[in-house]
């Protein structure tokens, strides 16, 4: 049994095997398992094996399982050898069997060979560019591999050390994996780079990427968000891309408007990034204002509403203007808005401009305006006591 030939009694040439070569016969007799020949009995030359060759007994070898008449030439095994016994023959990782001969076999690159197989281009990207590196960039960003210096590195031999760069995006997770589902061992970091040892494997690098942050901008009317399983009201959305169960927030600017938004499950928050499952825990930014007086802000329970708790949180509240608890006089801050509605804080009615006839305070505006309001009352009443001076004391009576 044999990758190319159960039995070769010709010539094999200019081959390159890339899949597994397996028996698990344990019958009378015994099976012969060969990566590219079971039995040789002719010649083989100028072939490369990079999958892995699996018998029961000791007849099995990365190019002829049994090679007593055989020659075998310029071949190269890259793969893994697996017996359930122990052999005697000698070179078993080429061939099995003591009469036939071997000539420049190698289970390694060997430039020399790779030179001298001008015209043999199967054997020659077989020997020198043996397994493949996948990359798979999940979400917008991308990674670079390199080897050596050498960039763009799409294919390479096993025992390499492989360099893993970041070039754009910002990553949330990188993991290696073989073909067969293996993972493989990173060193190293985002700033100067990661490095693994290439296995006798293809391999995929993959990258996910937190997505860009964006913004959702309320300028008016009734907005009324209600979000989904594990999903904000307003910002992030549920996913579980590589078990991270986390959808980030934006930036989300409320100019205006009637806005109520809660989240429909207790794992997430009313405003703010999705339920956060292995992920990271913080993103985007919440910015409040208000454009007329009847318009409002209105964030879930403050069990669920997540903007600051320890579940998940945007980074930062900050007020475009002035607003009030409802139904009293402690003015709204990041801290106290959750499960409350919030509304515009109005302490000058019927002052403005013609465009504008509302005094829209930002809390800048506001201390101006206390200020101001301040300084006309202490004047009045020093104008009152100025003109009370003038009036005779029987008249004041």
């Amino acid at each position: 049994m044999g990758g190319i030939a159960g039995e070769n009694d010709g010539t094999i040439e200019n081959c390159w095997v890339s899949a597994n070569v397996r028996s698990d016969w344990k019958g009378d007799g015994y099976a012969k398992v060969g990566g590219i020949a079971g039995e040789n009995n002719g010649t083989i030359e100028y072939c490369c094996m990079t999958g892995s060759v699996t018998n029961y007994d000791d007849n099995v070898a990365g190019i002829a399982g049994d090679n007593d008449d055989g020659k075998i030439k310029h071949c190269i095994f890259y793969g893994d050898l697996n017996r359930s016994t122990s052999s005697d023959y000698q070179n078993d990782n080429i061939y099995a069997g003591d009469s036939g001969t071997e000539e420049n076999c190698f289970d390694f690159f060997n430039q020399s060979e790779y030179d001298a197989a001008a015209g043999k281009e199967m054997f020659r990207n077989a020997i020198k560019y043996p397994y493949a590196i996948n990359v798979n960039n999940v979400g917008n960003g991308s990674v670079e591999v390199s080897i050596g210096g050498e960039s763009g590195i799409t294919r390479w031999r096993p025992s390499a050390t492989v360099t893993v760069t970041k070039t754009s995006g910002t990553l949330s997770s990188i993991t290696i994996t073989d073909a067969d589902g293996n993972t493989i061992a990173l060193s190293g970091n985002e700033a100067s780079g990661w490095t693994f040892t290439m296995p006798k494997r293809d391999v995929t690098v993959t990258a996910a990427y937190v997505l860009d942050d964006g913004t959702i901008t309320i300028n008016g009317g009734v907005v009324n968000a209600t979000g989904g399983d594990y999903s904000a009201g307003i910002g992030g959305g549920y996913n579980n891309l590589h078990d991270i169960y986390y959808g980030v927030c934006g930036n989300i600017v409320i100019n205006g408007g009637q806005v109520t938004a809660e989240s429909d499950d207790d794992c997430a928050p009313s405003i703010g990034p999705s339920y956060f499952g292995s992920g990271v825990t913080n993103s985007g930014t919440l910015k409040l204002g208000w454009t007329n007086p009847d318009d409002f802000v209105y964030i879930g329970d403050p069990w669920n509403s997540g903007l600051l708790n320890d579940v998940a949180r945007v980074e930062s509240i900050t007020f475009d203007k002035v607003f009030l608890l409802e139904g009293g006089t402690t003015f709204a801050t990041a801290a106290n808005i959750e499960g409350h509605k919030i509304v515009p804080y109005l302490p000058f009615t019927g002052e403005g401009t013609e465009g504008n006839p509302y005094i829209i305070a930002s809390a800048d505006d506001w201390n101006i305006h206390h200020r101001r309001l301040l300084v006309r009352r202490l004047l009045c009443h020093h104008q009152w006591h100025h003109q009370l001076r003038r009036i005779p004391w029987m008249a004041r009576v």
